[in-house]
């Protein structure tokens, strides 16, 4: 088994082994109420709310300073203070065989630390952990990912969507059309970049009713990239990727950051616009399970 968490990975041959990692023990919250004048109880909502981890590490070096070293990195990664005074939530990634990495995001929460004595001195010392899983989806990171390109073709002359008063007409392109595979059993958040040039680019998935789509123009290095999970729409260009500015106010009326999610199984998308030139849209998402695999 191995892990990652912020910074450090446990497993394989290194100086970390993960030597215990049980399934996690869902928390649900119940809702009962007493039978009025009589036995039993009545039934009401259920809800998942956390799921914890219990993580057994082995400190496995050929001496006490090598041995306390690895501790601290251990330590400082679980109890950094980003995390702790953060508002936002930690991925947890895990793998059954080094290669194939699944993430769940929550909060760690316990740290208990090898005692003074021999084995620490020869440098083998156990390290256990807890990790609450705040949010109840486990997501692969093996992304599945699609671009679709705009073509110069024939457009339909017909009445802007959504309508609006005062109605206008204007151009909207033939679709092009791609798809994507989630391998999972639940629907997977999207991140969805539409990049320039290309003028009033929306998305669609009919089989859903999804839309999503952004207004104005596009040039040949703007970019803006809709992200489903972090609820999120960011404005950036490849000159300058790392510059982002928030523009949620350039989405069109009907797209919705909260159905913005691909189905199990694969879903099929279509790309329009009014005008575009090398225009495209890229869609990715990773495969999402409603438990551990």
């Amino acid at each position: 088994m191995f892990i990652r968490f912020n910074g450090f990975q446990a497993g394989g041959w290194g100086p970390l082994h993960v030597v215990d990692m049980p399934s996690p023990e869902d928390d649900i919250e119940t809702s009962r109420t007493d039978v009025l004048g009589g036995d039993g109880q009545v039934a009401g909502s259920d809800y998942l709310r956390k799921a914890v981890w219990n993580i057994t590490l082995l400190v496995n070096t050929y001496s006490y300073e090598d041995g306390m070293k690895t501790v601290r990195t251990v330590r400082d990664a679980w109890f950094d203070p980003k995390v702790r005074h953060g508002k936002g939530l930690s991925p947890l990634d895990y793998s059954k065989d080094g290669n194939t990495w699944y993430r769940v995001y929550g909060r760690p929460v316990k740290y208990g630390g090898p005692p003074q004595g021999t084995r620490l001195d020869q440098g083998v010392a156990h390290i256990e952990l807890q990790f609450e899983q705040l949010h109840s989806t486990f997501y692969s990171l093996n992304e599945s990912s699609t671009r679709v390109n705009s073509v110069m073709g024939q457009v339909s002359r017909g009445w802007t969507s959504p309508f609006m008063f005062p109605l206008k007409s204007g151009y909207l392109s033939d679709p092009v059309e791609t798809s994507l595979q989630n391998d999972g059993n639940l629907p997977a958040p999207l991140t969805v970049t539409f990049g320039g040039v290309m003028k009033e680019p929306r998305l669609s998935n009919f089989q859903d009713d999804i839309v999503v789509g952004v207004s104005g123009d596009l040039r040949w290095d703007d970019r803006i990239t809709i992200d489903a999970f972090n609820e999120t729409v960011y404005h950036w260009r490849t000159v300058n990727p790392s510059v982002r500015t928030p523009v949620p106010g350039r989405l069109i009326r009907k797209s919705r950051l909260s159905t913005l999610y691909a189905a199990p199984g694969q879903t099929d998308w279509q790309l329009r616009y009014t005008s575009a030139d090398g225009g495209f849209a890229e869609l990715s998402i990773n495969s999402a399970y409603s438990s551990m695999q």
